[in-house]
C-alpha cells in the first residue's frame, strides 16, 4: 500500500492515523502488554499465563481494548493495529526522505504514539 500514491489515498491514511493516534492514547500500559501478545498471536490461556493474570482478566482487557480502539472483532483490532504501525512507519520514512509537499496536497500528518509511549 501507497499512501502516496494519490492525494485521496494519502488524505485517507492521514485521516485514519489522526483518528486512530487518538484512540491510542486511552490505551493503558496493562492495555499495551495485552495488546502486544494479541500480536504475537497469542491464546488468551497463554497470555495470562505470560502476565500472571486470570484468562477472565485477559478477556475483559481485551473486550477494552477493542472498545477503546473501536474493533469488533479480534481480527479487526489486529488489522487496525498492523495499518496503523505500517502508515506509521512509511510516513517516518517518506518525512525523512521526502522534501515537504505542496499545500495542494494532504501533507497533514499527525503526531502519532508509538505502542511504548501509550498512558498507563
Amino acid at each position: 500500500m501507497d499512501p502516496s500514491h494519490s492525494g485521496g489515498d494519502a488524505c485517507d491514511a492521514a485521516k485514519f492515523l489522526e483518528e486512530f493516534s487518538t484512540r491510542m492514547l486511552s490505551v493503558t500500559k496493562k492495555d499495551q502488554e495485552v495488546l502486544q501478545c494479541v500480536l504475537e498471536g497469542r491464546t488468551n490461556k497463554s497470555i495470562a499465563m505470560h502476565l500472571d493474570l486470570s484468562e477472565r482478566a485477559i478477556e475483559l482487557r481485551k473486550a477494552s481494548l477493542m472498545k477503546k480502539l473501536r474493533a469488533r472483532s479480534h481480527t479487526e483490532l489486529v488489522r487496525l493495529i498492523t495499518r496503523f504501525d505500517t502508515l506509521k512507519q512509511y510516513i517516518t520514512e517518506q518525512s525523512s526522505n521526502a522534501p515537504i509537499q505542496s499545500e495542494s496536497q494532504c501533507a497533514f500528518v499527525p503526531a502519532v504514539p508509538a505502542l511504548s509511549s501509550v498512558s498507563d
